[in-house]
């Protein structure tokens, strides 16, 4: 399955958003309850959440196949459009948590669309994990 979220950036973070932004995210991530992992899905990779971006993946090891493409967003608007491919796998609740959240945080920073239903079932968890930090 090919379920991806796209994201326009219309311009870079301010500090005091991209900190908002950085808490959200652990705290989305501590709520989740799911496994993540670095860009590569290797299960001992980082989270790369730093002062210029937010990098992470499902996990993938010989028990399950939770990655799929990475997710990130970065503080400096680079080409603008990105795309996560997540084919529902279980990070996909952090990804779309964390769009929400920036959205919120971070008004007119970026436009979000999706294969999902946004106000729907496709994206209720991470909307619940969005109300939950928010």
């Amino acid at each position: 399955m090919e379920y991806t979220h796209y994201w326009r950036q219309q311009r870079d973070f301010t500090d005091a958003e991209w900190d908002q932004i950085k808490k959200a995210f652990g705290a989305i991530h501590e709520k989740s309850g799911v496994l993540l992992t670095g860009p590569s899905g290797e299960p001992n990779d980082p989270i790369i959440c730093d002062d210029g971006r937010i990098e992470f993946n499902g996990v993938e090891d010989e028990n399950n196949d939770h990655a799929h493409e990475t997710f990130i967003v970065e503080k400096i608007k680079t080409s603008g459009f990105e795309f996560c491919k997540t084919a529902c796998k279980p990070y996909d609740d952090v990804v779309t948590g964390l769009l929400l959240y920036i959205d919120h945080a971070a008004p007119g920073a970026m436009s979000i669309s999706s294969d999902g239903n946004m106000s729907g079932v496709d994206w209720e968890t991470g909307r619940n994990l969005f109300e939950s930090v928010k």
